[in-house]
This record gives C-alpha cells, sequence and structure tokens, in this order.
C-alpha cells in the first residue's frame, strides 16, 4: 500500500511513542508500508518539524530531524506535481 502521510503524522510519532501515528511510522520506516512524497510535501515537513517551539517539545534537534527527513526522503516514491487546469463554468 502507498500512502502520503499528514505532516501531524509525523509529529505525533515524534511526540509519542505509544500512539497509532508511531506505529505507522514505524511500519513506513521497516518499509512495511510506503509513502509517496512531492517536494512541496517535503517541504512542509521541514517547515513544521523544525519550528522552535516543536522541537522542543519534541525533545529533537535540527540535526535529528534533517536525519528523519532524508531517511523519508530516502526510501518514499517520489512524485512530481500534476495540475489539470479545468475552467470552471458559471452555475
Amino acid at each position: 500500500m502507498i500512502v502520503t502521510l499528514d505532516t501531524n503524522i509525523i509529529l505525533a510519532a515524534l511526540l509519542s511513542k505509544r500512539g497509532a501515528s508511531h506505529q505507522i511510522m514505524k511500519l513506513v520506516i521497516e518499509e512495511y508500508l510506503h509513502i509517496a512524497v512531492t517536494t512541496p510535501v517535503l517541504f512542509e515537513y521541514s517547515s513544521v518539524l523544525k519550528r522552535p517551539k516543536l522541537l522542543k517539545k519534541m525533545g529533537r534537534t535540527i540535526s535529528e530531524i534533517e536525519d528523519i527527513l532524508d531517511l523519508l526522503a530516502l526510501i518514499a516514491d517520489k512524485l512530481s506535481n500534476y495540475f489539470k487546469h479545468k475552467r470552471l463554468s458559471k452555475i
């Protein structure tokens, strides 16, 4: 199964080892569950997880977060952004 993880799942997994989010991250890291990401998604992960208040709450450093993000980027299926613009008609 291939999924895209919301940033909140990763954050929750880093905050607690007890929850479902942590179990999902374990499955991703052990490659039982595959993730798909785009560049904007990786940027969102980075910008949220590197917030000073969250770093303090997680007890992590920027370097540790970068290592986690590097791992996710390494094992993820990388996708391109593709948008098809469709003109909306007036209702």
